[in-house]
């Protein structure tokens, strides 16, 4: 299965300039939902996904293959949703439909974490302790040969005050199963010895990972993010090439002086939810795909050698499937019925189409004359 992969990899590489060497680069996908509204005939779309009646995780198996994703990050709930109906309860929300997911999903080569959030405001960390019981169920799950990678914790404060209370939550998963994070930018770029005023390492002293940990003037707060969650991702979000390889750097940088092995770096292409148009780079990739290819490549090899210097690994992220699908074939995939047998489509709209439709329509006056 593999060669033919490859093969059909090289096959399209020659049709489609800068696809192969992208497809050749093994990459992770935030999976939240399969479309890019939050809803799908009244039903929540990461609910219908989940449930998988007609294929969908099929779909999300296909582009993965042609998109060269060889590991996922699936959307689990809430706490703040899900905690009285399932995870008090010791699952998660449809719990027979994820495992058979999870499950599929590892079938087909793809590492699985699991991905939950707190709560829906970020500085929100009420009730954070119940996070504890979501990593006891995949700690349950992974005893009976689940094989679950980690659990992603999406909680992302930018309030200082609620530092105490994030590492807190971390701290307590982490005794359960291993854990990751998205790293928000602000937290690379935070000295401890800026932000006193709010937080200091003495807040969480009573947490084992700090009991004997002595900062450092270069200590940030993404050194201690990392030290109770060291399966997390750097949430790079930008469209300036210099500015995504300056936060994956500054990642990088924290991660080595904790002591990790690896860390994984996520570039935004989303476009919902009035995202600025700074903070993704969904407009690089609908003004050009070819080059979006060679783009992803560049910055990919960039940061893997630079992480290569640190002695670490790094894994490119791609952040997320509904969105980055819609804009690479046109529709989000809980519309889109098409097999997916091209690395992308040309879009009504997109500049390149607009483009080719101009030189088509010159060439046709031509003719006509």
């Amino acid at each position: 299965m593999l060669l033919a992969l490859l093969m059909g990899i090289l096959a399209l590489g020659n049709i489609y300039p800068g696809y192969e060497e992208y497809a050749e680069i093994r990459k992770g996908l935030y999976v939240w939902s399969h479309h890019t509204a939050n809803r799908l005939n009244g039903v929540p779309s990461w609910i219908v996904l989940t449930q998988n009646n007609h294929g969908e995780m099929q779909r999300l198996v296909d582009f993965c293959k042609m998109q060269g994703v060889d590991k996922v990050l699936l959307f689990a709930g809430s706490v703040e949703w899900e905690y009285d109906d399932y995870y008090s309860r010791g699952v998660f929300p449809y719990h027979e439909d994820l495992l058979f997911n999870v499950r599929f999903l590892q079938t087909q080569g793809l590492d699985v974490d699991l991905m939950v959030y707190l709560n829906d405001e970020p500085n929100n960390l009420t009730a954070y302790e119940r996070m504890e019981e979501v990593a006891q169920i995949v700690k349950k799950l992974n005893k009976e040969g689940t094989n679950i990678g980690s659990l992603h914790i999406d909680q992302e404060p930018s309030k200082q005050n609620q530092y105490k209370k994030l590492l807190e939550m971390l701290s307590l998963s982490r005794q359960q199963c291993p854990i990751g994070v998205s790293l928000k930018p602000q937290w690379v770029r935070e000295r401890l010895t800026d932000i006193t005023a709010f937080f200091t390492i003495d807040d969480v002293r009573h947490l084992p990972e700090f009991k004997d940990f002595q900062p450092t003037k270069e200590t940030t707060f993404s050194d201690l993010v990392l030290m109770v969650a060291p399966n997390s991702t750097m949430m790079a979000y930008s469209n300036e090439p210099d500015t995504i390889l300056s936060l994956g750097r500054q990642a990088l940088d924290s991660a080595s002086r904790v002591g990790l092995t690896r860390l994984d770096i996520a570039m935004e292409t989303g476009f919902v939810n009035n995202l600025p148009e700074e903070e993704t780079t969904h407009y690089w990739i609908q003004a050009n795909k070819p080059l979006w290819f060679k783009r992803f490549r560049c910055l990919g090899g960039k940061l893997e050698r630079y992480a290569q210097e640190l002695g670490l690994k790094t894994k490119m992220i791609v952040h997320d499937y509904a969105q980055y699908h819609t804009t690479l074939y046109c529709q989000s995939p809980a519309l889109e019925k098409m097999a997916i047998e091209v690395p992308y489509l040309s879009c009504e709209g997109d500049p390149d189409t607009l483009i080719s439709r101009i030189a088509c329509n010159r060439k046709r006056e031509v003719l006509d004359k």
